[in-house]
């Protein structure tokens, strides 16, 4: 957009990217979603695989693995889940919960009933992504605004006037990429809100080595599979 016109990106913290974009443990998973994500992950790969010269000067995507926990009541819904993405990615297993103990060592026993091998799954360098798109903007002329927290906006003739903590400005069109706070936005312009909302995620990160435990590889083998599974392998 920028190499064609003027653009401005506000931003409301002191610097890009300070919530989950710079917090973010991101995972490139494409059995995760519905189709409508299927497809936008599937189709993102190639690029994360092969960015253009220069877009970062690390790889977006390393090898990482995945497994999908599930519970007794669980394990139904999960089975179907592995024959409904198996045809996209064939690499996936159903496992049963000794296979997938054998996998993750520090699970309770008493909660597993089995769970979802994704070998193929990969961490995605968010902030590589992030600084490169944004590099990417800045030499096609984009400005960024910092500390500048949106306070209003309304029409003002044919354009929109942008009311901000770090200046005004007008504005042909806007953009509104607010992610979680998107519908604080919309409620400027009286656009009909979509509910959403920021939530908090965890994420737990393990030292198995300082615990003395050895984790198995997570590409499964035939004794780790679900008795359901076995014909199929």
């Amino acid at each position: 957009m920028a190499a064609n016109r003027s653009v401005l990106l506000l931003e409301r913290e002191a610097q890009p990217g300070y919530y989950t974009t710079g917090r973010s443990a991101a995972l490139f998973s494409e059995t995760y979603g519905n189709a409508i994500i299927l497809g936008l992950t599937m189709g993102s790969r190639d690029f994360y695989k092969h960015s253009p010269p220069g877009f970062a000067s690390v790889p977006l995507l390393t090898p990482r693995g995945a497994i999908l926990l599930a519970r007794p009541d669980q394990m139904a819904r999960l089975a179907a889940w592995v024959d409904r993405v198996r045809p996209i990615v064939p690499s996936v297993a159903l496992l049963d919960a000794a296979g997938t103990l054998r996998q993750i060592p520090l699970l309770r026993s008493s909660y597993l009933a089995g769970g979802m091998a994704e070998p193929e799954a990969m961490d995605n360098d968010v902030n590589a992504l992030h600084e490169g798109f944004l590099r990417g903007a800045r030499v096609r002329g984009a400005a960024v605004a910092t500390s500048a927290e949106l306070l209003g906006l309304h029409r003002d003739g044919p354009g929109w006037h942008v009311h901000t903590a770090a200046g005004d400005w007008q504005a042909e069109n806007v953009v509104n990429a607010a992610g979680a706070w998107a519908d604080i936005v919309a409620a400027m312009t009286g656009a009909i809100p979509c509910s959403l909302m920021p939530m908090r995620r965890t994420a737990l990160t393990v030292d198995l080595a300082a615990l003395g435990v050895t984790a198995g590889a997570l590409a499964p083998g035939r004794p780790d599979l679900h008795p359901a599974q076995e014909q199929a392998a």
